[in-house]
């Protein structure tokens, strides 16, 4: 089984190649909610994608993320121009703004 360290080193090194980043919540209180979250963010545009199950802070889980990418890339067929916006029939809202985070 992975650990989470090299999840991360993967999903970051895949959402790179789609003009993405992530972003790790600042929470070092591991019993805290919003601890071990994650922000994908468009390097280009500086804003927070909106990933499944959508959450107001746009905040998800590397389980999430990871299961947004593999769900993007499988209905494409082939690497694909990602877009911050959710299917037609979805809500849908502007991208919000991130704060620029350090990833660690």
């Amino acid at each position: 089984m992975e650990t989470d360290k090299v999840r991360e080193t993967q999903l970051r090194r895949m959402l790179s190649r789609h003009g993405r980043r992530l972003a790790k919540s600042r929470r070092r209180i591991t019993a805290a909610p919003g601890c071990r979250l994650y922000l994908v963010v468009d390097i280009y545009n500086h804003t927070a994608e909106r990933i499944p199950p959508y959450r107001p802070n746009r905040f998800a889980t590397l389980d999430d993320i990871e299961e947004w990418l593999s769900e993007r890339n499988k209905a494409a067929g082939a690497p694909q121009d990602l877009d911050s916006r959710a299917p037609a029939e979805e809500d849908q809202t502007a991208p919000i703004p991130a704060p620029r985070m350090i990833d660690n």
